[in-house]
């Protein structure tokens, strides 16, 4: 199994990078496959919409646009995931 928790942390701080990476993957998750695809590749991996047009056989302007909606889609869910917790007194 792979670990991203950040080596030396100390139980309770590894317990909360978990936390944080568990949420981060299930908003990815949500998203459509090809928002989340170019999301990842161009966010995450660093590929330049230019390269991942020739990847993808997709125009990059399309490319650039599902990364922005995604982008907004994300912010979406932490914003909405924020009001509910500051509605329930802070708890997630």
């Amino acid at each position: 199994v792979l670990d991203l928790v950040a080596p030396g942390s100390s139980p309770e701080a590894a317990a909360h990078e978990r936390q944080e990476l568990k949420l981060a993957f299930g908003r990815l998750d949500r998203l459509k496959p090809k928002k989340r695809v170019a999301f990842v590749l161009h966010v995450i991996e660093g590929i330049p919409l230019e390269e991942m047009s020739r990847m993808l056989s997709v125009d990059a302007r399309t490319l650039g646009q599902r990364v922005a909606y995604a982008r907004r889609e994300l912010l979406e869910m932490v914003l909405r995931e924020e009001s509910r917790c500051s509605a329930r007194g802070g708890a997630r």
